[in-house]
């Protein structure tokens, strides 16, 4: 076991947070320009968080131009911020999938992949991919839901608004949604990550409501035994 020597601050990719971490591995590789009067290093550490015991990964990358420097009112001195980027193996979620979306492999497997990957370009900065994953989720969700995958996208929202699973508002909202995923497919559109967090808390409770839910509803209302028929509720004959 390491010592308390051998403890770091570190963010757990299991608890979601940051978390005290045993460092079981260490390595640092210098670099400098043979031309430019530039430097940095890459320092890799090997962790086991102290609470769940996940193990990761996690890289300190420094560059000497990449940092700047500021004043300090208290010293009354310029101090240099070396601005050190930090990733994760586990990447850090970005977005975790939500609870009621992990069920989504009961219902299809298929679209529970798409889900998968879509959450993983997410927590990669893989923007653009995430976009499209969000269409793609959606022309298999539709197609779960009765709509003919043939159809366009205007047609599918029609039809859903048709058949009872949005209403107006909501077929708006949608459309925009699919213009955006169509713009990441076919235009090059990389949203930002405001973008598609706005996207998502548009398709997960779509998701959600239709192909959850509505399902749980199902299997509930099979479950309720009918109301039976009273001697008094018997029509009464005639005269």
């Amino acid at each position: 076991m390491p010592s308390s020597e051998d403890i770091i601050s570190a963010y757990c990719p299991k608890c979601g947070d940051m978390r005290r971490a045993f460092v079981h591995g260490k390595r640092e590789i210098e670099w400098h320009d043979d031309h430019l009067p530039i430097h940095g290093s890459e320092t890799g550490y090997l962790l086991e968080c102290c609470g769940c015991q996940e193990l990761y990964f996690r890289k300190d990358s420094f560059f000497s131009e990449a940092g700047h420097f500021s004043y300090n009112p208290i010293t009354h001195q310029e101090e240099y911020d070396p601005a050190i980027e930090v990733t994760y193996f586990p990447s850090i979620k970005k977005r975790p999938k939500p609870a009621a979306l992990s069920k989504m492999q009961i219902q299809d497997r298929i679209l529970d992949s798409i889900l998968d990957e879509l959450y993983v370009s997410l927590d990669n900065n893989l923007n653009l991919l995430a976009a499209i994953g969000i269409r793609t989720a959606f022309d298999r969700a539709t197609e779960l839901m009765g709509i003919d995958p043939n159809l366009r996208f205007n047609e599918k929202l029609s039809k859903l608004q048709d058949e009872g699973f949005i209403g107006e508002t909501e077929k708006d909202i949608l459309s925009s949604l699919i213009d955006a995923g169509n713009a990441a497919a076919h235009r090059g559109w990389k949203p930002s990550n405001d973008d598609l967090h706005l996207m998502l808390d548009i398709f997960e409770p779509f998701l959600e409501r239709n192909l959850l839910t509505r399902h749980a509803f199902k299997s509930l209302h099979g479950k309720v035994p009918k109301r039976s028929k009273k001697k008094s509720d018997a029509p009464k004959k005639q005269t």
